[in-house]
């Protein structure tokens, strides 16, 4: 089957595109576990009325025929919608665009399309960043994360980059912090394990590692787990 374009809306009052993959025989009376594949960031237009939803997407009919649905949409942040709607997520990166993720999959639970007690989330640079960010900020929707070369702290990250949208850290120490994966650690649910960023041009093995550790042991201040790697 053809992936199936729709609309949502964002908390900020704007449309939001998206598009779902539908597995083969689809019964409309079943709600489907989900992998909701992500980007997120700017410079990025991953949903189009175009016939590179099947063919840049191959991957995606091969999980559909797995028995899942699977999921894209392109939140406030997203290139070619304009400047107001990149602009909402300046100063604020790793915030609204998870809130618009949740927002497009429950609009698909309305339908009766996506199980979101069965949803995993996924993604690479950005993507892998925001899989991070939503299953710290959102664990009762995303069960699984799988970050590919995930950025972690913003201040680690390309400064040419980073202050075109964050600003200085100096100027914008709330948006740095509430920015940052290690932010969120302790939100991360019980299950949680990280595997870090070994091939990205950018982003440096060191920072993911050091991301690594400071979740870890957040998790061992909360109670949750013990630590091996360190004594803090």
């Amino acid at each position: 089957m053809p992936p199936q374009l729709f609309e949502s809306k964002s908390s900020t009052g704007e449309v939001l595109h998206g598009v779902w993959y539908q597995p083969p025989n689809y019964d409309p009376t079943q709600r489907y576990p989900t992998i909701l594949y992500v980007y997120g960031g700017p410079h990025v237009q991953l949903v189009s009325n175009s016939f590179k939803m099947t063919s840049a997407f191959l991957k995606f009919h091969a999980y559909a025929a797995l028995g899942y649905v699977v999921v894209m949409v392109d939140n406030v942040g997203s290139a070619n919608r304009g400047l107001r709607f990149e602009a909402h997520i300046q100063h604020q990166m790793g915030i609204l665009e998870v809130r618009d993720q949740v927002a497009a999959l429950e609009h698909l639970a309305a339908k009766g399309i996506v199980d979101l007690a069965r949803v995993l989330v996924t993604g690479s640079s950005y993507g892998g960043y925001m899989s991070l960010m939503c299953l710290a900020q959102q664990p009762s929707v995303f069960k699984i994360a799988v970050a590919s070369a995930p950025v972690t702290m913003w201040e680690a990250y390309d400064t040419g980059y980073t202050e075109r949208y964050m600003d200085l850290p100096a100027n914008n120490s709330v948006g740095y912090m509430q920015g940052a994966v290690t932010y969120w650690a302790s939100h991360f649910p019980y299950e949680y394990a990280f595997g870090g960023a070994t091939r990205h041009a950018i982003v440096q093995r060191r920072a993911s590692a050091h991301c690594e550790c400071y979740c870890v042991c957040a998790r061992v201040v909360s109670g949750r787990i013990g630590c091996s790697w360190c004594m803090g």
